[in-house]
């Protein structure tokens, strides 16, 4: 099967997912509603509670060795609401997660249901472990490399609290997200919008997108792109691997299903 049609099955796949009656379709707002709910009630609360977790972040990271200087009067609500955004996230995604498995519990079997619950803990923990590496290690890298290019040059730099947290924010949210990726690619595997077949098919050009993705938020030296890059295409392979597995288990089932409609 070469690369265009399995593509183009993949978009049918997609195509036929996405009918979804409409009394289904209601419950589906109803649920994406009450996750929107949860993200404005956990960025609220994550407001009231910003003032620990600012602290903890200017005593551990860089930031403790700076001096660091609002020069707005809204550069504090700006760090407040970037700390409660990724707070929020940390509390929204999971509950989202629940509420697309209550969605889908319907449709699946007793087993099924068991084996997609799982995503649930899976999916939090991987975001949790992103936002850690994208803090200690990424980030890290990232903002000594530019304060060295700024030493080497004479520059004495002084720096604003809001770009500093926008610096640090914008790392660990995407490396968060992008920590989901084995978590996506089996719940779309076993919704039957995705197969491994296909990731393997577009490897390549999901390479290229990473390895642009990680030169982008990296400073331009190899040793920090190496750094991000290595496990980007590793979570990739990861992905392959669990969209397999799950794919493996769905044709099982499907097959037995069968025989036993047959007999």
């Amino acid at each position: 099967m070469d690369d265009s049609s399995v593509q183009w099955e993949a978009l049918e796949q997609l195509q036929q997912w996405m009918r979804i009656p409409g009394s289904h379709l209601k419950e589906l707002r109803r649920r994406l509603a009450a996750s929107l709910g949860v993200f404005v009630i956990s960025l609220v609360l994550g407001m009231v509670g910003a003032e620990p977790v600012f602290a903890f972040l200017k005593r551990t990271g860089p930031a403790a060795a700076l001096e660091l200087h609002a020069f707005s009067p809204w550069d504090s609500i700006q760090v407040y609401m970037q700390v409660a955004g990724v707070v929020a996230l940390l509390v929204t995604l999971p509950f989202l997660g629940l509420q697309l498995w209550l969605f889908a519990r319907p449709g699946l079997t007793k087993a099924e249901r068991r084996t997609t619950l799982f995503y649930i803990p899976f999916g939090a923990l991987l975001l949790a472990a992103g936002i850690l590496f994208g803090y200690l290690v990424v980030f890290r890298i990232a903002f000594f490399f530019t304060a060295g290019v700024a030493g080497n040059m004479g520059l004495k730099v002084t720096y604003g609290i809001a770009s500093y947290f926008s610096f640090m924010c914008n790392i660990v949210v995407i490396m968060g997200l992008l920590f989901e990726m084995p978590v996506a690619a089996m719940f779309l595997t076993k919704l039957g919008i995705l197969k491994p077949a296909h990731m393997k098919k577009v490897r390549r050009g999901a390479y290229f997108l990473l390895v642009v993705l990680g030169v982008t938020v990296t400073p331009p030296d190899f040793i920090s792109d190496f750094l991000l890059i290595l496990p980007l295409l590793t979570l990739y392979e990861v992905s392959i691997g669990c969209s397999g597995l799950v794919y493996r288990r769905r044709m099982r089932g499907e097959a037995r299903r069968e025989i036993g409609r047959v007999e």
